[in-house]
């Protein structure tokens, strides 16, 4: 996949150098707006977004009108505990190709973003907790109604979340409920910030969908 973007994205960063020197004024990026304040965004009933449930785990579901669909996964109501975002759809702001956003609790290895279940990344290898890669589309619209039963979510489940409003599911691992504490926020439409606060292992990480550039943290 990124062998045949860099064709691709040489052509497009030469065609812009070029009228970059010609006509600097019409070139500049636009700012990125500055990060979300969660506390400018009003909480929904996460009960009400509570539509989602696999073989072991219970999620929260919501969509905003430009067709991006986000899952947070509720580890202290599943059977076994995880705190973990996914989006995705027609995410702006990413490389062709890239379709999907996550942070989890658990690492991945950078370079082959493939889980970190047990012990350190492998050496030379640098873990992180949220990233931008292409997904199944269609795997992520099942779930599991048993060990090996798989069926597909109602597309009637992802109720609509509007921009000005966020989703808040509280943590709570060994003790600590303010450890992994998971929040969406819309902005617009095609702009949403979803971040794990105080995780167990490192911190706070999460992604910003943006139209100028989508990014991790």
């Amino acid at each position: 996949m990124r062998a045949l973007a860099v064709p691709v994205s040489a052509i497009l960063i030469g065609a812009a150098s070029v009228a970059c020197h010609q006509k600097p004024a019409c070139c500049a990026a636009p700012p990125l707006p500055p990060p979300v304040n969660f506390d400018d965004y009003r909480s929904v009933n996460t009960d009400d977004y509570r539509t989602y449930s696999t073989y072991g785990w219970n999620g929260i579901q919501f969509a905003t009108r430009a067709g991006i669909r986000c899952r947070i996964y509720d580890g202290p109501h599943s059977f076994q505990y995880a705190a973990a975002i996914d989006c995705w759809g027609p995410l702006p702001g990413v490389a062709s190709g890239v379709n999907y956003a996550k942070v989890s609790e658990w690492p991945y290895d950078k370079d082959t973003l493939t889980p970190i279940t047990r012990g350190p990344a492998p050496p030379g290898h640098t873990e992180v907790f949220s990233l931008l890669s292409h997904t199944d589309l269609n795997e992520q619209e099942t779930y599991h109604a048993g060990p090996t039963e798989k069926r597909t979510v109602d597309p009637a489940s992802y109720h609509l979340l509007n921009p000005g409003q966020k989703i808040v599911v509280p943590g709570g691992h060994r003790g600590d409920d303010d450890l992994n504490t998971s929040i969406c926020a819309v902005v617009t439409d095609d702009s949403i910030t979803c971040e794990i606060q105080n995780l167990y292992h490192d911190g706070t990480h999460g992604f910003r969908i943006l139209p100028q550039v989508s990014q991790t943290y």
